[in-house]
This record gives C-alpha cells, sequence and structure tokens, in this order.
C-alpha cells in the first residue's frame, strides 16, 4: 500500500515564482547573475574589478547591480582587447 503524504499548501495570493522573470527581460543584475550569464567565478570577477577591468556598477540601498547596457559596454570592451592584443 502506498504511503499517503500531506502536500504544503501554497498560498494563491503571494508566489514568488509570479515576480521572476527571465534574464533576458531583465535590466539589471547582481553579481553573481552577471557571473553566470558570463561563465566567470566570482573570484575572477572581484579580480578583473581590482584591475579596473569590471563592469560599471550601480547601487540600489545596499544591492550593487550591472545594468544591461554596462554588461554591453563590458563584453564590448573585452572584445575589443582581446583583438589588439
Amino acid at each position: 500500500m502506498a504511503k499517503v503524504t500531506k502536500k504544503k499548501r501554497v498560498s494563491t495570493s503571494y508566489r514568488a515564482d509570479a515576480y521572476k522573470t527571465s534574464d533576458d527581460e531583465k535590466d539589471a543584475f547582481s553579481i553573481l547573475e552577471f557571473c553566470s550569464r558570463h561563465g566567470l567565478s566570482s573570484g575572477l570577477y572581484y579580480i578583473l574589478k581590482r584591475k579596473g577591468l569590471g563592469p560599471r556598477e550601480f547601487r540600489v540601498q545596499s544591492r550593487i547591480l550591472i545594468s544591461k547596457e554596462a554588461a554591453s559596454d563590458w563584453r564590448r570592451a573585452r572584445e575589443l582587447e582581446s583583438e589588439t592584443a
């Protein structure tokens, strides 16, 4: 005989999933999201940042974010840098 377990009821008035957007719809990324999208470890991100090679950042209260435009500019700069090397 199969064991029956109770399922936890999720309130329909609030679901965290309703507020999630795909990365393509986001206008700004956290440092971890940026690293994930660009295949970087967070350690490499901070090394690049210390060398002045990181993307532009902005703050919203205590959060550090990277805009979609800053990420694009950062990629373009890295591409140009590798072409001239």
